[in-house]
Formats: C-alpha cells, sequence, structure tokens
C-alpha cells in the first residue's frame, strides 16, 4: 500500500513538472503585444537598463530585443547579448530579455534562463526607456 502511494505522488510530481515545462514553446502567429503581432515586431531599448531586486543588481543591454517564445501569461523578447547578474562573489551572464504579461507593454519582466528555466523578475522600466517597433 505505501509503495502505491509513493508511485502516485512520484506520478503526479513528475506531471506538474512536464506540464510546467510544456507551456513554453515556440512564438504562435497570433500572440499580440499592445495590439500588434508580436511576429512583426521589436522593442527596442535606447540604453542599458540596470536595477537592483534584493541584493544583486540586473543589467539589460540596449539595443534591439526580438521576439522568440510564448507561455500561457505572455510572450518572451530575447536580448540582443547576454544579460549580466552582479552579486557579492562574482559577475554572471545569462541568456534572457524581456517579457510582457498578458499581452501589454505596461506589464514587463527580465527574464534570464537559468537551469534551462526562464526566471522572471517583474521591472519597473519606465516607458521612454523602450519602444516597440514594426520589424524592418
Amino acid at each position: 500500500m505505501k509503495r502505491i502511494r509513493v508511485a502516485q505522488v512520484a506520478l503526479i510530481a513528475l506531471m506538474g513538472i512536464l506540464t510546467a515545462c510544456s507551456t513554453l514553446r515556440p512564438l504562435s502567429t497570433g500572440r499580440t503585444l499592445d495590439g500588434y503581432l508580436a511576429k512583426d515586431i521589436v522593442v527596442v531599448l535606447s540604453e542599458p537598463y540596470s536595477f537592483k531586486p534584493g541584493l544583486v543588481t540586473h543589467s539589460l543591454p540596449m539595443g534591439t530585443y526580438t521576439p522568440c517564445l510564448e507561455d500561457d501569461e505572455g510572450v518572451y523578447f530575447q536580448a540582443p547579448s547576454k544579460l549580466l547578474m552582479e552579486d557579492f562573489i562574482q559577475p554572471r551572464l545569462y541568456d534572457g530579455g524581456l517579457f510582457f504579461k498578458d499581452g501589454v507593454s505596461t506589464k514587463v519582466y527580465e527574464y534570464m534562463i537559468i537551469n534551462d528555466r526562464p526566471t522572471k523578475v517583474k521591472l519597473d522600466l519606465p516607458s521612454d526607456k523602450f519602444r516597440i517597433e514594426r520589424k524592418k
């Protein structure tokens, strides 16, 4: 009886992990940001942007962020180069970029790929620091 219960718990945990991983997917043709099709736009950061969530400093590079992935909550735009995270020990570089929740540019997050998973941090990025442009 105990063995069956352990197997059930393990199966439920595995299903939860697979479900969580499966929500990240290639960008669909219908995904939008501020009413524009995400596949047709880019987000441009006019200058580097740094912020400090807690005891570490995160830095986003300036440049053009391109749409790449989506999940059930929003769309991911990949940075033109690695993101920098500085802590007490040493600076580290990560793949990542900007995440826009619910298809609106007012709900913006930074995301970093850490241990093969996107980790999101809410940004207080003023709207004058970035712009949405049609792809050229």
